[in-house]
């Protein structure tokens, strides 16, 4: 097995998966779009405690989940939607449309 260490700055304390080549790190208040291959980090959304990432079927968008709040980007990490609820949100899922 090959094991390789890369700094990749400060305060990351979850990785996601985003695609051949490219992971999402999670810190405290953002969530950042890395490659690997380049060793550069592509974007960045400043959205805080993020708990779970559910991307879209054909990976062009990203359900960033926190505990009470949804937000939709797209691949780039733009943001393109937030939504707030009163109660804790625990999953999502895309559908055939590409609607959550």
């Amino acid at each position: 097995a090959v094991v390789s260490t890369q700094s990749t700055g400060g305060g990351v304390d979850y990785i996601y998966y985003a695609g051949t080549g490219t992971i999402l790190l999670r810190s405290c208040d953002s969530v950042s779009l890395y490659d690997i291959q380049q060793k550069v980090t592509v974007a960045s959304v400043r959205i805080p405690k993020v708990v779970r990432v559910v991307w879209s079927n054909d990976m062009s968008h990203l359900a960033l989940i926190c505990k009470r709040t949804i937000a939709i980007c797209n691949r780039k990490l733009e943001l393109k939607a937030s939504i707030h609820e009163s109660v804790k949100i625990k999953s999502a899922a895309w559908d055939e449309q590409g609607d959550v």
